[in-house]
């Protein structure tokens, strides 16, 4: 009789050994999911701060054509102008 209380106590304690384990597995699961999550939540406002970046440099690009033309414009007139006062 005291053989079969060992076995069954013998029993429960694997059954409740093996309960935890899963639940330690499940809660390190967790914690590398939350820090692939945080990892992606730093990674995401890096992309932001690239595109913001990258829209500041595209609208420098456009600035600097727009000043290349303006300064082309502006040399056309003084040379024509020159060449209105040479003749």
């Amino acid at each position: 009789n005291e053989l079969k209380n060992e076995i069954k106590s013998i029993a429960r304690l694997q059954h409740e050994t093996d309960r935890l384990k899963a639940k330690i597995n499940c809660n390190t699961a967790l914690e590398v999911n939350t820090d692939i999550l945080r990892m992606l939540k730093g990674l995401h406002l890096e992309v932001e701060t690239l595109k913001e970046k990258l829209l500041v440099s595209e609208s420098n690009v456009r600035l600097g054509e727009e000043l290349k033309m303006n300064l082309g414009e502006d040399l056309k007139e003084k040379e024509q102008l020159l060449r209105k006062r040479e003749k």
